[in-house]
């Protein structure tokens, strides 16, 4: 148990040093998007969030991947050969044919929507900046495999450097544009080409060199030759099959959102819910950090438990220690984050971006993001609560329990908004996305999954429930206390305000993270 605990602590730091990273790196590119233009920005969020099938597959992909390679390691060595090639050998193969559909897709979906750019120009240049993005594609799904091999054989630094090399690609793209490649034509349409050409090459030399490092890890590592046998594409296939229905639940959301809002609202409604996002992207970050191959460890030990023929007697124990350790974090961190962003939402995009848009219609602007903001943010926050649970249950090949009970909200989720639209289209804006999106959530992830998670995962209903009591306990005094400064403070100085509301909140999050650290040493003890 100690052992497993340690190697916890080191996964979720470099999770949390790449994700801090990303952190900047999509502030900063959001600020430099909007400053070329408003209307580039609207065209990139559309095509890298609206039409990101990439970021779908490969989630999809290594949630059924996974399992599978998981069990034939222990303690970041393949136990069975054969058997570990076959898969890899397997799961290339599928994913040369994901990577297909994929590019279909999204060619289909930028037919769609590309040829309503006004600007002869500009809508070129989406194109060239689709057909980049769908290159890009074709090489990241063709070679997730490697990415999931990383993972299960307990390489998560490694596994994070590559994940931070991608997103380090977009910024690297602009900066080389507007600041570097200064002698080349400076159109707002051809700084949009030169940010996708820039952006496909690093992440495709990424990916490339990815993949060449695990086949020099050993013989071991490298897929067998020849086609895949029948019953291993079939295995894999089921998993990946249960899995989507996670992948796609959440990614129906943003993914159908985005595309409706720009869809009805133009570029300007594609700006508001893309910033709006990335906001709620952070608290999504910073709680994806704690689970980000869990799953793998899931898996390993469900591997032993295989070998072994029975499930040893600790392990039981072990696996609610380490669900109660990652609930009790999450809820640390989604409640100060929620709290944070709740009190700060509108004084975090004017500082954001309110310079670098523009200044006739900036003040609305603000107040539009900030609160559809801060409802994304509430509901990002009430499903990522489960993220652990959900982790446990899909590396323990345990998907197809509680993934059907994610679809019925996410299908109602478009249903509901396009048929707000159609009939009361007066009262349909933005905000009315973020409004359906917290009601969707609320019903999955607050009532339904809990009591699901606790008979799947066999841990009563109250210990899977308990490690979140004291974190929101501590986000309820520190959100009081947040407000009260807000408004005591509410004609003074921008920095005093926000500085002493950041001061409770970072508080906060100690107390409740020393609070989640003294369990794990006590569970380290026993």
């Amino acid at each position: 148990m100690t052992s497993i605990l340690q190697n916890e602590k080191w996964r979720i730091l470099s999770n949390y040093l790449r994700l801090f990273a990303g952190l900047v790196i999509g502030l900063t590119v959001t600020r430099l998007l909007i400053g070329i233009s408003e209307t580039i920005y609207g065209i990139y969020i559309t095509i890298t969030v609206g039409f990101g099938i990439s970021v779908i597959i490969t989630e999809l992909l290594r949630m059924g991947l996974v399992p599978v390679l998981g069990v034939e390691v222990q303690d970041g060595r393949v136990v069975n050969r054969g058997k570990f090639r076959e898969v890899l050998s397997a799961a290339l193969a599928i994913s040369a044919g994901f990577a297909l559909a994929g590019a279909l897709i999204m060619l289909l979906l930028g037919l769609w929507f590309l040829p309503q750019a006004d600007d002869p120009e500009i809508a070129y240049a989406a194109k060239v900046f689709l057909g980049l993005r769908i290159a890009t594609m074709l090489v990241v799904v063709g070679l997730t495999p490697f990415t999931s091999v990383l993972l299960v054989t307990g390489r998560q630094p490694r596994y994070n450097f590559f994940l931070f090399l991608e997103r380090l690609s977009e910024l690297v793209a602009v900066v080389l544009s507007l600041w570097v490649f200064t002698g080349l034509p400076s159109g707002e349409a051809d700084k949009l080409v030169q940010i996708g050409t820039g952006t496909s090459v690093f992440v495709i030399l990424t990916y490339t060199v990815c993949a060449w490092g695990v086949l020099r890890l050993g013989r071991d590592f490298r897929p067998k030759w020849g086609w895949p046998e029948y019953n291993t594409l079939r295995q894999i296939m089921g998993r990946i099959g249960w899995s989507s229905l996670q992948t796609l639940s959440m990614n129906l959301y943003v993914r159908f959102d985005i595309l409706l809002v720009a869809a009805v609202f133009g570029p300007a409604g594609a700006l508001a819910f893309g910033v709006a996002t990335r906001l709620m992207g952070f608290i999504r970050q910073a709680t994806v950090g704690l689970v980000n191959g869990l799953d793998s460890i899931f898996a390993n030990l469900a591997g032993i438990e295989k070998r072994r023929g029975q499930h040893s007697g600790d392990k039981p124990a072990i696996h609610a220690r380490l669900v109660e350790m990652s609930t009790s974090l999450q809820a640390a961190l989604v409640f100060q984050g929620i709290v944070f962003i709740l009190l700060l939402r509108n004084d975090l995009v004017t500082l954001w971006i309110g310079d670098v848009l523009d200044p006739a219609q900036a003040a609305g602007k603000v107040a539009q993001i900030s609160d559809l903001s801060a409802l994304m943010v509430l509901g990002i926050g009430l499903r990522s609560l489960n993220l652990g649970w959900m982790s446990a249950m899909t590396g323990k090949g345990l998907a197809h329990r509680f993934t059907p009970w994610l679809v019925p909200a996410a299908i109602a989720n478009p249903v509901i908004l396009v048929g707000w639209y159609l009939m009361a289209p007066e009262s349909f804006s933005v905000i009315s996305v973020g409004w359906v999106f917290v009601g969707m959530q609320v019903i999955t992830h607050v009532i339904l999954l809990p009591p699901i998670a606790a008979r799947v995962l066999q841990i009563p209903l109250h210990r899977l429930l308990r490690p979140m009591a004291i974190p929101l306990v501590i986000a309820l005094v520190s959100g009081g206390a947040g407000l009260a400064i807000t408004r005591a403070f509410e004609t003074n100085s921008i920095l005093m305000r926000d500085g002493s509301v950041a001061v409770v909140v970072l508080l906060g999050l100690a107390s409740g993270l020393i609070y989640t650290w003294r369990r794990i040493h006590v569970s380290e003890q026993t």
